[in-house]
């Protein structure tokens, strides 16, 4: 299935946004919120909040490029 490059572009824009308001957030806020500590209170949850959006909107990003760049060739 193919999905449109403005699609990408949008989840780009919103992935980046969301792992940027993830790293706002206090470092323990999991455990304050929900009162609980699923990675023993090392930071390892948290991190994972503010670093898998990231990763997706780069996977995302390269393959817009990659995209781009094949759309130049062929010219």
């Amino acid at each position: 299935m193919k999905v449109s490059s403005k699609l990408r572009a949008s989840l780009v824009v919103l992935l980046s946004t969301i792992g940027t308001a993830a790293a706002l957030l206090p470092e323990d806020w999991i455990e304050q919120r929900f009162g609980l500590s699923p990675d023993g209170g090392n930071g390892l949850a948290e991190f994972l909040w503010v670093a898998a959006p990231f990763i997706l909107a780069a996977v995302l990003a390269l393959s817009l490029l990659r995209d781009h760049y094949r759309a130049a060739a062929r010219l």
